[in-house]
């Protein structure tokens, strides 16, 4: 099976990584939209016009199914692209659910991009999942830029730790008036990649539903072309493109090994 993926830069390789551990045989096809990332700080109608031309990308590819590995595009505009293709997608969505399965005690907090945190999608599952307000917000203004600029060699491993440390400082207002706070979800598929850093600078565990993803795909996959993956067989890399202008290239999966090393 063909499967599209879709970010706005390096941080949908963190679903990706789960996508090949879970289904190594299938053929994926990586678009990020560099030339317009990030997309934390854009509006609905830019998102979606620019979902619609990544979609037509790939529909071009002949894929069977397009993860939108981005929070954000996720709550700006999944709906939207659902309404307008016969194709099947899989969005990303902060872990709003670890409520099902508590800890005794343990509060948490959702970093993510501005713009999802002012989506009416995000508050719409926050409602359903968290009426309470049990779980509390961050928003992080540059923190998937300065991982893109470490991914393509624009700052040092130095400055990325030192720029993740900066970012995340006002956690420690939120820690000191809720002591109990242990844990932070990973609402951009960003974060992951620094993910050590993240805990460096916080204290604090992290959590990421990458492998819910994998695993959701491969159940739509299945109820949709009763396709059974092959555990089996494993490819030798990805196609790949940085921004829509550029020729699809073949990656091999060790070019993932940097997002590895990066938190």
């Amino acid at each position: 099976m063909k499967i599209g993926v879709i970010d706005s830069g390096v941080g949908g390789f963190s679903v990706l990584r789960e996508l090949y551990q879970l289904m190594p045989g299938e053929e994926y096809f990586y678009l990020s939209d560099q030339e317009h990332s990030p997309y934390g700080d854009k509006d609905t109608e830019y998102l979606r016009k620019r979902l619609f031309v990544l979609c037509d990308e790939l529909l071009a590819q002949e894929v069977d199914l397009i993860v939108i590995a981005c929070h954000t595009a996720t709550a700006q505009a999944i709906e939207a692209l659902r309404a307008n293709y016969q194709l099947p997608f899989v969005g990303i969505e902060p872990y709003l659910n670890v409520l099902k399965h508590p800890q005794d005690g343990d509060q948490y907090v959702v970093l993510m991009t501005e713009s999802t945190s002012k989506s009416s999608r995000f508050h719409e599952l926050r409602e359903r999942l968290d009426p309470n307000k049990k779980i509390n917000l961050f928003a992080c203004k540059k923190l998937a830029s300065i991982i893109e600029a470490y991914f393509h060699d624009e700052i040092t491993a130095m400055h990325c730790v030192q720029s993740v440390a900066l970012e995340l400082k006002h956690i420690e207002n939120l820690k000191s008036s809720l002591p109990q706070l242990t844990t932070a979800i990973l609402g951009c598929t960003h974060y992951p990649l620094v993910s050590r850093q993240i805990e460096a600078a916080t204290g604090l565990k992290t959590i990421f539903p990458g492998q819910a993803i994998a695993k959701r795909v491969k159940e739509r996959l299945y109820s949709l072309f009763a396709y059974s993956t092959a555990s089996d067989i494993h490819t030798d890399g990805f196609h790949y493109r940085r921004k829509v202008s550029d020729p699809w290239q073949h990656k091999p999966w060790k070019y993932l090994q940097k997002v590895a090393t990066i938190g």
